[in-house]
């Protein structure tokens, strides 16, 4: 079943929390400062109709798809009206030995290219951002990798220059929405709390997103007057169009200049096997 596709107004700027990872300093954002669009005007949708395969490639250039470019998990594949990562093994093929030799551990013998799934648009946007995409979760690999922890989840890219410096927006497998900023490949916390009830325990409760339900998330990233840029995360949790601020975090250039356009924006799930619906992308004015 195909999810709404919703065009909302913006929600006014509120008092912004910026968290260093590398620091522990704190600064906080003046609502004055903040520049809230007045409406989005949606610019790209994929409600996934058309039956493809995108193999992964290591130059957007070289995509089979004039809309997806897949950096990482091998395929994802097009049918029945949805979006997905490999379900289960992955066939036997170029992809599976590839990643057997390359990443072993991560891959869990190259069965699972999945695990490290990187799925980004081959357009790019300036400016107010919002980028939004409907997940479903059919499993979750109990990889013996050390990249499987508390940090994994359902994660939106936005204003995504390279794969060392870009903002992410999701919630964790712990139950915490979280706001990141990478760059020049080292990771800052802008925002981050505890919403979905539950203990996280590696072994014993590993996974505290919902599974076998659609649920939303939407990322914005907006600049701000005074240079900073303000990134935010809303889901929609019953999949019925009511979006819930999560999380809010300000970029005042930790760790490097804000990052601004013309970037992509795109999807990031690790250790799953996810489908996707219904990924739009709008422009705030």
């Amino acid at each position: 079943m195909k999810r709404p596709l919703i065009v909302a107004l913006s929600v006014a700027a509120a008092a912004l929390l910026a968290v260093s990872a590398s620091s522990c300093t704190r600064t906080t954002a003046r609502a004055a400062d903040a520049v809230s669009p007045r409406t989005w005007n949606r610019v790209f949708s994929e409600r996934f109709d058309t039956s493809m395969v995108v193999n992964e490639t290591t130059e957007s250039v070289n995509s089979v798809s004039p809309d997806w470019w897949l950096d990482s998990g091998a395929n994802f594949n097009v049918a029945n009206g949805v979006g997905s990562t490999i379900v289960g093994d992955a066939p036997e093929g170029y992809y599976r030995m590839r990643y057997a030799q390359r990443n072993p551990v991560d891959t869990d013998g190259g069965a699972h290219p999945q695990n490290l799934f990187r799925l980004l648009t081959t357009q790019t946007w300036d400016g107010a951002t919002r980028q939004e995409c409907y997940f479903r979760i059919l499993d979750y690999h109990l990889s013996d990798s050390p990249q499987r922890y508390d940090p994994n989840g359902l994660l939106i890219f936005t204003r995504y220059k390279d794969a060392d410096n870009l903002y992410y927006a999701g919630i964790r497998v712990d139950g915490h929405a979280i706001v990141k900023k990478k760059s020049a490949g080292v990771y800052y916390t802008l925002a981050e709390r505890q919403v979905l009830p539950g203990h996280y325990d590696h072994a014993k409760e590993p996974i505290l997103l919902p599974e076998h339900r659609w649920i939303g998330l939407r990322s914005e990233a907006v600049d701000n007057r005074d240079g900073s840029v303000t990134v935010s995360l809303y889901m929609d949790e019953r999949a019925n169009g009511v979006w819930k601020l999560l999380a809010q975090g300000i970029d005042a250039g930790v760790g490097g200049k804000p990052f601004r356009g013309p970037t992509r924006t795109g999807v990031r799930t690790d250790f799953m096997d996810v489908q996707l619906d219904n990924f739009a992308v709008s422009q705030g004015r």
